[in-house]
């Protein structure tokens, strides 16, 4: 018979023996001892630290902004264009050339230099990285296509996501999985977040605030100008948090580009109409 997974003899056994008297020595009977307490017993009450404030009101900032860009409701906006540049980093990532082909209608007119300052804003995003094979996507009419794809891809607002996502699955090996537009565009999210610092701040510059201020929709214009309010706080908090004044980058002047730049860089990407 079995007691706890021990033998019920043996529980006996140790039940029954005698029961030694422990005496309490004291190494000078004649000096009483007093209580004393370690450092480690005291309790300890909880206290964060101003760097664990400092994280966490980044990472509350980061967050908002995250789930503020919408890579596929606002395609045509600085939402796209962050898409763009964060896909091609991605896939770069990954061994992945990923090819833009601009198409004025059934010529193309050529590829989308990510080499250029004003595409890629400065970012190194990717373009000297090494890739094993490149996919080819056709921006025409504001609409992203695979190259020479039978079945066109749904014009929903995911259509770069989805281009993409065929051209893999166009060029895919045998042992390599199915991939679809919701989660490349998912996944590209994450990779956002990963790399959050560097992309973020070569948005929202100036210029990208005068863009907005000219906006005419008025939906897109509001939530253009709520995540550029979100970013410029964001932007002012790492600042005021990492480093001192005298150190601080000026921001507005190195990532600042000429509205005639930013426009044809933008134009390249998107085309600004409804897919």
């Amino acid at each position: 018979m079995n007691l706890n997974g021990r033998k019920l003899s043996k529980f006996l056994i140790l039940k029954s023996e005698p029961q030694t008297a422990q005496t309490a020595k004291i190494s000078n009977p004649e000096v009483p001892q007093t209580g004393r307490i370690s450092n480690s017993e005291v309790p300890q009450t909880g206290r964060v630290s101003n760097s664990e404030v400092a994280l966490t009101k980044q990472e509350e900032l980061r967050n908002k902004i995250l789930s503020k860009i919408d890579f596929k409701k606002f395609h045509s906006q600085i939402d796209g264009e962050i898409a763009v540049l964060a896909l091609y980093s991605y896939l770069a990532s990954e061994g992945i050339r990923l090819n833009v082909l601009n198409s004025v209608g059934n010529n193309l007119v050529n590829r989308v230099n990510f080499n250029s300052a004003s595409v890629s804003r400065q970012l190194d995003i990717g373009t000297k990285w090494k890739t094993e094979k490149d996919i080819y996507v056709v921006l025409k009419n504001g609409h992203y296509n695979g190259f020479n794809l039978s079945v066109p891809v749904p014009r929903d607002g995911n259509c770069l996501f989805h281009s993409a996502a065929a051209m893999l699955n166009a060029t895919a090996k045998e042992h390599e999985s199915v991939m679809d537009g919701v989660t490349l565009n998912s996944m590209t999210k994450a990779y956002l977040k990963d790399n959050f610092n560097k992309f973020i701040t070569a948005f929202f510059n100036p210029d990208d605030e005068s863009e907005i201020e000219s906006e005419i929709d008025e939906e897109l214009k509001t939530h253009s100008e709520e995540l550029f309010s979100l970013v410029k706080e964001y932007k002012q908090f790492i600042t005021k948090t990492t480093e001192p004044a005298a150190l601080q980058p000026a921001v507005s002047k190195t990532l600042k580009h000429s509205l005639s730049k930013r426009d044809i860089a933008r134009k390249s990407l998107s085309s600004g109409q409804s897919v």
